[in-house]
């Protein structure tokens, strides 16, 4: 029998996603809130959460991982470099 792992309910921009539980990198969240991503030199992205373990909250910096919770939410936004 396979074992299949749990998954959980994410929001991102107001966009619910299902995942597996664990956790969820930086380049993962921003692929689900832009499908196709933005691209260019002068593009960035930011990343808050909410409703994480303990009801934790924080930013998700590029090239980090965070552990998702069900019904947790991220607001991922661009910026662009001046």
């Amino acid at each position: 029998m396979s074992q299949e792992k749990k998954k959980v309910t994410i929001i991102v921009n107001t966009v619910e996603h299902l995942v597996e539980k664990g956790k969820i990198s930086f380049d993962e969240v921003v692929d689900l809130a832009f499908n196709p991503r933005p691209t260019g030199t002068d593009i960035q992205f930011q990343v808050a959460y909410h409703r994480g373990h303990g009801n934790a909250e924080g930013k998700l910096l590029p090239g980090k991982s965070v552990e998702v919770t069900d019904r947790m939410i991220f607001d991922v936004s661009t910026t662009y470099k001046s």
